[in-house]
């Protein structure tokens, strides 16, 4: 049932073309599968946190989602002002998400159904360690492609996992959402 409301609202959301959003906190998330990807195969991954450890963290984020070889190339970038979806640019900000929070990604939807621009932000009120903000920033990054929370420990996209890779399953729906023309 929670699935079928979810695929519904995300539907909605898609068709007025307001933003959805993932977040990786305290097992409070909907399930949220894969729902759409981006028309544009060249994005911009622009990390504004100005901190080292959330650079380094995206940084091998935009690398380790490079290697899935999927039909879409990640570029990394420092620096810019504000944290608004700037087309194929996202944004990546430290911002006072809610309580528990690690991290959210909002995902805006083009008119053509396709992803239009997306944004990431890190909790700014909390303390992580390296290996936790390499997690959360593969999860975010993940979303932000338009793939949803998955179900292995394996997999960075897996709510409350260590891991800060993709699994297997994670590869093959990157590969099979961008392995299409449009």
């Amino acid at each position: 049932m929670r699935t079928t409301r979810f695929a519904a609202l995300v539907a909605a959301a898609a068709a007025a073309a307001i933003p959805m959003a993932f977040a990786f906190g305290p097992g409070g998330a909907v399930a949220s599968p894969s729902f759409a990807h981006w028309s544009e195969r060249s994005l911009i991954v622009s990390d504004r946190t100005g901190d080292a450890g959330w650079n380094e963290a995206t940084r091998k984020a935009v690398d380790t989602w490079n290697a899935v070889g999927a039909d879409v190339r990640l570029t990394w970038s420092e620096g810019g002002i504000g944290c608004e979806p700037e087309g194929t640019t996202i944004p990546v900000c430290r911002d006072l998400l809610p309580r528990g929070w690690k991290g959210a990604a909002a995902m805006y939807s083009a008119p053509d159904g396709h992803l239009g621009g997306a944004r990431i932000r890190f909790a700014a009120d909390r303390v992580f360690t390296q290996a936790q903000r390499d997690t959360i920033a593969c999860h975010e990054v993940g979303h932000a492609l338009g793939l949803g929370h998955a179900g292995s420990a394996a997999s960075c996209l897996t709510q409350g996992s260590t891991s800060a890779t993709p699994d297997g399953a994670d590869a093959a729906s990157l590969r099979a959402a961008y392995g299409h023309a449009g």
